[in-house]
């Protein structure tokens, strides 16, 4: 085809502007769609006798629609021309566009490309319609090379759990809120690999906050959306995916531990390595600098311990302490209302059990702790992936973990320094037996 950019006197900025404006593209997750977008444009004067006006143009892209759907081959190449969109503006007195948008899947791309404004009067309908298909292909392995750079757990989303889920605050583009339990708050980051989920526990006097988040998009103004009550942050551990915004916040309780002190001072490193291209899915927030991102320090108010309670105001939570997965690990417990909230000791994905903070013995004795309670719980809501879990998964838990200690689970390929075992629907990554 023989195509070539917007080239007029009007500047191809603001033809592309137009452009983009008429074919937004849409998400890579929502709606899966590539924009293919044929436009014709030319230098024509007012008083040009033969220029083609709007409406002939678009009856004649409306013929090469036609026509290329009736050429085309594969059915996905049909489904796209069917719902196919024309567009024909005239943008000032002396210049048209003319373009039509294909949906075909997969990609949040926009190519944009040009018929030569003579092409499009002069060649006869067919022919359009072959060039068209030309292009739709060229788009199309364009697409299939995007698509393979998409990391794999991106492709994961979203997570089919969630449709169960009431969500609230539906405008929020990088954090998704789903209203798990009256006056609980999931804070879901789908959109950065950690998928990592704060909870909201408000009371009639204040509100516990059981986690910041990344730290890459401002938690306290969705906190503030959801309630005016005092908020106070406890943390479920201090690694850095869920402390990244405790800076915000006055008030943070903490766990007397060294490790719980040394991650106070916030990090740079550790920071960084979560918003590599392969991290991230989609879109970073607007204004977020990567340059100047990490997890800043923060100050821990008041030393807490197990069995701390914190009344919220006609309702109580209570700290478990869970050491194992860090040493400074704890679960929250609404014993009035049966939510037990498992921090990183259980969610519904691969349990990191391979850092150097980590104590197996200590984390089998904070699972059958957990396990013990299991009577006493109605919701088991994990830090990562999906919020909610029945509380069969406790006990089945503690099964499932001594099974590996004790070598009945074959351990998966080793991958930098890590092996991942399995038993059931649950996995454990960790550091290969000796």
């Amino acid at each position: 085809m023989n195509t070539k950019m917007l080239t007029t006197s009007m500047s191809s900025s603001s033809v592309e502007t137009t452009l983009r404006a008429l074919c937004a593209p849409i998400s890579v997750l929502s709606a899966l769609c590539l924009f293919l977008s044929l436009s014709a444009t030319a230098q024509i004067s007012a008083n040009t006798a033969d220029f083609m006006g709007p409406e002939a143009a678009k009856t004649k892209m409306r013929l090469v629609l036609q026509e290329a759907t009736r050429q085309s081959q594969g059915g996905l190449e049909k489904n796209a021309l069917q719902r196919g969109r024309l567009f024909v503006n005239l943008l000032e007195k002396d210049a048209a566009i003319v373009a039509l948008a294909l949906p075909a899947g997969g990609s949040a791309n926009q190519f944009l490309a040009t018929f030569p404004i003579d092409n499009f009067r002069e060649l006869p309908v067919d022919a359009l319609a072959k060039e068209a298909l030309q292009d739709l292909t060229r788009m199309a392995d364009k697409l299939k090379d995007s698509a393979a750079k998409t990391p794999d757990w991106c492709k994961a989303l979203p997570r089919t759990e969630y449709k169960e889920l009431q969500r609230v605050l539906p405008d929020e583009t990088w954090f998704e809120v789903y209203k798990v339990a009256p006056q609980t708050f999931a804070i879901y980051e789908p959109h950065q690999s950690e998928e990592t989920i704060a909870y909201l526990i408000v009371g009639t006097k204040q509100a516990v906050l059981f986690d910041t988040g990344m730290g890459i998009a401002d938690i306290q103004k969705v906190v503030r959306r959801l309630t005016s009550r005092p908020i106070v942050v406890l943390n479920s551990h201090t690694h850095d995916d869920h402390v990244g915004d405790n800076w915000r916040f006055p008030f943070v309780f903490g766990m007397d531990t060294e490790f719980t002190r040394k991650n106070a001072k916030g990090s740079v490193e550790d920071a960084r390595a979560e918003i590599a291209s392969s991290e991230i899915c989609g879109d970073l927030p607007k204004g977020f600098d990567p340059k100047t991102y990490r997890t800043k320090p923060w100050h821990i108010s008041i030393t807490i311990h197990d069995g701390f309670k914190v009344n919220l105001g006609g309702r109580i939570v209570e700290v478990i302490a869970t050491p194992g997965h860090t040493p400074d690990a704890i679960a929250l417990f609404d014993r009035a209302n049966g939510l037990l909230f498992t921090g990183d000791t259980y969610y519904p994905a691969p349990i990191w059990l391979f850092r150097p903070e980590t104590d197996l013995d200590a984390y089998d004795a904070s699972i059958k702790k957990l396990a013990a309670l299991a009577p006493q719980v109605k919701m088991v809501l994990g830090a990562h992936n999906v919020p909610v879990a029945s509380p069969d998964v406790l006990p089945e838990l503690v099964t499932a973990f001594e099974a590996v200690r004790a070598g009945k689970v074959p351990a998966g390929e080793p991958h930098d320094g890590k092996v991942i075992y399995k038993t059931g629907r649950f996995s454990f990554l960790m550091k290969p037996a000796k």
